[in-house]
Order: structure tokens, then C-alpha cells, then sequence
């Protein structure tokens, strides 16, 4: 099994992976995707658990092959793709997020400004269709506070 880097999101999922299916991976560590991508395309490893953005293009040209997608739900991106649990394993779920912070004395004035520029971006067809083409997901969500990062967290420990 391959990772990019020491405790990353790919390398939690493939113990999760480990754990839910009883299947023994030898965990083979490397310094990001690409060179684990390489690796994969090449045959000198035989999976590896990456974030869809990292491998499109490659799925796409048929270099490699996506086996299942870690999700609830269906997606326009990879749809003929089977998730995990219609496989048999519904905990088997990964997600990755991207939330914008500032420093907590940021001026209010300043912390509006930004969250109208991201609204304005995340409402833009042209924006949403460009990370459709690179294999990301948007899906927009009111202002999160620290308490989905704890839930998050929590969910990810569980055995």
C-alpha cells in the first residue's frame, strides 16, 4: 500500500482499509503521490489509496483503474465507480474538506470581505466545472466551527 507521507489522510484510510477488511498491505512509505503514482502505473506496487485529484487524469487515461470510491453518496466525478458501501462496507467512508481560517483578531470587515470573494467563487458554474475536470467535489457549506474538525477526528479513531 502506498502513502505519501507519514500519517496523511491516504495512509489513515488504508489502515481503516486494513482494519474493516482484514486484508494485510504492506505499508510502503513515500514522499507524495506522484512518486507512489509512478510506482502504481509502473506495477512495482499493486495499490494505493490517493485523493481523486491526484490520480484523474490518470484513471482517465487508463493508466491505473479505480477499484471503489470511499463515499455516501453518488458523484458526477468517477459515477461508474462503485462507493463502499454498496460494496459491504458502509463505515468505510474518506472525505477530504478545505476550510479557509484567519488569525482570531482578524477584523470583522476583513473576515466578510473574504467569505463574499470564497461565496462569489464557490458560486461560480465556471469554478464549480474546472474542479469537476481535476476531480474535486464542491460542495458548499455555512461557516464551520471546530466542532465538525472534532467530530471528524473522532470518527477516524474509531475502530
Amino acid at each position: 500500500m502506498a502513502r505519501p507521507e507519514s500519517v496523511r489522510r491516504p495512509h489513515l484510510f488504508g489502515e481503516m482499509f486494513k482494519a474493516r477488511t482484514g486484508i494485510d498491505m504492506v505499508h510502503v512509505p513515500y514522499r507524495g503521490q506522484a512518486a507512489a503514482l509512478e510506482d502504481l502505473i509502473g506495477g512495482r506496487i499493486a495499490a494505493m489509496f490517493p485523493i481523486v485529484p491526484d490520480v484523474i487524469a490518470s484513471i482517465r487515461a487508463d493508466q491505473v483503474r479505480a477499484l471503489a470510491r470511499a463515499a455516501n453518496s453518488a458523484s458526477g466525478i468517477l459515477s461508474d465507480v462503485p462507493r463502499t458501501p454498496q460494496l459491504g462496507y458502509s463505515d468505510l467512508i474518506a472525505s477530504a474538506w478545505v476550510a479557509l481560517y484567519a488569525q482570531a483578531p482578524t477584523p470583522a470587515s476583513i473576515v466578510e470581505r473574504l467569505r463574499a470573494q470564497l461565496d462569489a467563487l464557490l458560486g461560480s458554474d465556471a469554478f464549480i466545472e474546472r474542479m469537476k475536470q481535476v476531480g474535486v467535489e464542491v460542495e458548499r457549506k455555512p461557516s464551520m466551527t471546530s466542532s465538525p474538525l472534532r467530530n471528524r477526528s473522532a470518527a477516524v479513531g474509531r475502530n
